[in-house]
């Protein structure tokens, strides 16, 4: 008889871990200075599309500066959208489909490393991180040892007579 037996459950069958940093340039006028800049609103999700997984996201921008050289100051706020094709490390040789599930976890929130004025524009650099999981059908398979039990219910239970009286 085969004591060999197979195991059918989800599995995380490939991962991969994405850091960047990306360049984007503004155009604003009367700038002279860049007081501060921020991110907020990170939303994202992951996705699978023609086996290759993706993050898709958006965040908000917002640059503090001042101009007419600093009497006044002003915030310029824009919607930033991104999409990251992820290299992954599978577990085994094949290609992802819409059946295999995906997570992605921001290990990094997108930040402003670097806000300068360069000719007349805004030259803003952020950097994030992500991390997606591809979550797949595994098979397991595992030996079954087949013994037989020495011990009875009966023994491990001790009663006591007198409890009622």
């Amino acid at each position: 008889m085969n004591q060999i037996r197979e195991i059918i459950t989800r599995a995380i069958i490939g991962k991969g871990k994405k850091r960047t940093k990306t360049k984007y340039t503004f155009s604003l006028e009367g700038v002279t200075k860049i007081l501060g800049c921020w991110i907020s609103c990170h939303r994202y999700e992951a996705a699978i599309s023609n086996g290759i997984p993706q993050v898709i996201g958006v965040y908000d921008l917002h640059v503090w500066y001042s101009n007419e050289d600093g009497k006044n100051c002003a915030l310029y706020k824009t919607q930033i959208s991104y999409q990251e094709d992820m290299e992954v490390i599978k577990k085994e040789n094949r290609i992802f489909n819409n059946e295999d599930g995906i997570e992605a976890i921001c290990t990094l929130e997108p930040k402003c490393v670097d806000a300068c004025l360069a000719n007349d524009q805004l030259v803003i650099e952020v950097e994030k991180e992500m991390l997606v999981q591809i979550i797949g059908d595994a098979t397991l398979r595992i030996k079954v040892h087949q013994e037989e039990e020495t011990w009875d219910i009966d023994n491990l239970v001790s009663l006591n007579d007198s409890f009622i009286d």
